[in-house]
């Protein structure tokens, strides 16, 4: 029988993503922008692709992490 004692307490999601949070913070230092520009990339990515379930997301953290997603800053208070 399997020890299961130093797994106690951690709560089992079914899922484990590819990409550490912390290598999105890395390279990025505001984390809400970050978060910004991979999920707009992620509704590209599904618009054009039509990738399914989490497929998106992971696709668009793993361009953020690489540097593949261009961007640009808008001025302050500009809405869009």
């Amino acid at each position: 029988m399997k020890d299961n004692s130093k797994d106690k307490g951690k709560k089992d999601t079914g899922k484990e993503y590819p990409i550490p949070i912390e290598d999105v913070w890395k390279i990025m230092e505001n984390k809400y922008k970050a978060i910004v520009i991979a999920s707009k990339e992620a509704r590209n990515i599904f618009e054009i692709h039509g990738a399914k379930g989490d497929k998106a997301s992971i696709l668009a953290l793993k361009k953020l992490t690489r540097g593949a997603i261009k961007y640009e800053e808008r001025p302050s208070g500009s809405n869009g």
